[in-house]
């Protein structure tokens, strides 16, 4: 079962659309309201095992490429024409889905379970990526992704701001979406691991990196996310997959497996 088609707002958009949605008197824990606090949320994903997603646009050439595979020439050429921004506010006015027959496989399954979502249109525009365990996909504030298949270990910023799109019984508000998503190109979405064993971060308040990195940021709360093995640190006895908190200044030892490791900054 896919995970919604979501993207979440800057810091910015967060704090205008909290404050827009308190003034309405909207309450935080309805189901329609969207910014329930004024953080932004960026967020990264570690793949733990094979993982499957769609992850930021592709580029327009690739897009239309795919598009004209498919036999949805009316897409095709609307994106060629108008570009992404358009083609996206263009595919929700649209009534009918078009044939699924020469389509991806993987859009087909998500077409099986919403066959009627007019989203369909919008996700052969995005990178289709699949992890290797131990990759991971880093999501800024406007992308647009939707996790389809696997395991992994995601991480965030601390907040529940979500602007959704498709592929969900949940509220879609288009216009929204159509306000804050990034229509930017994302040529490569995976995130390599840097030689010192962290990616690249999405935020200053987060890093994500393997074992070796654990008393390198002993100044910093860590959460350590074992997933193979049995790790004893003389308090915990960990089974995959399971978590400990290593306080700031606290040591701890994890002989056994293969872990990440969260910093809080």
């Amino acid at each position: 079962q896919p995970l919604s088609l979501q993207t979440h707002p800057t810091k910015e958009q967060a704090r205008e659309g909290f404050a827009h949605e308190e003034a309405a008197g909207i309450p935080r824990d309805a189901p329609h309201r969207m910014y329930r606090d004024e953080s932004d949320k960026p967020e990264m994903i570690v793949a733990i095992s094979k993982f499957e997603a769609l992850c930021g646009f592709a580029s327009i050439d690739h897009s239309v490429e795919l598009l004209k595979s498919m036999g949805w020439t009316a897409e095709a050429d609307t994106l060629s024409a108008e570009g992404i921004a358009s083609y996206l506010a263009w595919s929700f006015g649209q009534d009918d889905i078009p044939s699924m027959s020469h389509a991806p496989e993987w859009l087909r399954r998500i077409a099986h379970l919403y066959p009627t979502d007019r989203a369909l249109r919008i996700a052969p525009l995005l990178n289709h990526v699949v992890l290797e365990p131990g990759q991971a996909l880093s999501l800024p504030a406007g992308n647009l992704h939707a996790y389809l298949h696997g395991f992994g270990l995601e991480v965030m910023n601390s907040s529940d701001n979500v602007i959704r799109a498709g592929f969900t019984t949940k509220h879609v508000d288009v216009n929204e979406f159509l306000r804050i998503v990034d229509t930017s190109t994302l040529e490569n979405p995976v995130v390599e691991m840097s030689t010192d064993g962290t990616f690249p971060s999405p935020s200053p308040i987060f890093t994500v990196g393997n074992l070796t990195t654990l008393h390198r940021y002993n100044d910093c709360h860590r959460i350590v996310c074992g997933y193979l093995g049995d790790w004893d640190n003389s308090k915990h006895l960990l089974r995959h997959p399971e978590v400990v908190l290593v306080e700031a200044g606290d040591s701890a030892e994890f002989p056994i497996g293969d872990a990440w490791v969260c910093t809080q900054h």
